[in-house]
């Protein structure tokens, strides 16, 4: 078998032991072929994992928008009521918390 430096040693013919047949419509159908079945495999992972990104990122989209809902609510509120009443006060401690947490949603837990 060649080999290529850094690359996986494959053998020549990567399709090697493998059965070729023509469908009815006219496509080449690969049975019994590793290395098919290792691309296969590998895209699976890949697609699986980006799903998992996807439906992260999603997730991380909502947190941060309720969170700025939230804060948005309480500061008006807090600026109706005012703050020299200790409901106004509250309300707007409240808005700070919220407004704090929007950064930590949509911060990628990874470090990245």
């Amino acid at each position: 078998m060649l080999q290529a430096a850094g690359r996986p040693n494959y053998p020549i013919n990567p399709l090697a032991g493998a059965r070729l047949s023509i469908g009815s419509g006219g496509e080449v159908i690969v049975s019994d072929c590793d290395v098919v079945k290792q691309v296969w495999d590998e895209q699976s992972a890949w697609s699986q994992t980006a799903n998992k990104l996807e439906h992260e990122i999603h997730r991380s989209r909502l947190a941060a928008l309720v969170l700025t809902v939230a804060a948005a609510i309480c500061g008006t509120t807090s600026a109706t009521v005012g703050t020299d009443q200790t409901a106004g006060r509250w309300l707007a401690a409240t808005t700070g918390h919220f407004a704090g947490h929007v950064r930590l949603a949509v911060s990628d837990p990874r470090g990245g």
